[in-house]
């Protein structure tokens, strides 16, 4: 979902979802369908992985996605550990996810972290549902 979508991960926060829609257009050099509802949910679990220093890093909305995971420093990373990470947010409207609302909160939730050799977003992908909360797995690309 959303794979034709031009966008680099990176540190910048977007303090709101209109800049963000802005600078992604601005991006792709055209509009893009970002009031499109794309989940007709009102929570979804974002799953992503990424490199982080410790898990002081970790948002509070963001638990590691495997309760029983042992912190390893990644070899190729500077000691820094490769974790998969599991976020639950709430839209907000109360309802759904428009296109652009997804992109923003994916881009927010990885903004503290790093992503190594793959910051560039390459989709969304429908997972498994837990606990009744539909998962959409952030893929990244180099």
């Amino acid at each position: 979902m959303l794979d034709d979508i031009r966008w680099e991960f990176g540190s910048r926060r977007y303090l709101s979802l209109e800049q963000f829609v802005t600078e992604v257009s601005r991006v792709n050099k055209s509009a893009w369908p970002h009031d499109e509802i794309v989940m007709h949910n009102p929570k979804v679990a974002f799953e992503y992985s990424a490199l982080i220093s410790s898990l002081n890093e970790l948002l509070p909305c963001e638990n590691l996605a495997h309760a029983d995971a042992v912190l390893r420093p990644d070899p190729t990373a500077d000691g820094l550990f490769s974790v998969d990470i599991r976020a639950e947010i709430m839209a907000t409207n109360r309802t759904s996810f428009s296109a652009g609302e997804l992109l923003w909160i994916a881009h927010s939730l990885q903004a503290n972290k790093r992503l190594g050799d793959h910051p560039r977003f390459a989709g969304f992908k429908i997972a498994d549902e837990h606990s009744g909360v539909p998962a959409v797995t952030i893929t990244t690309a180099a």
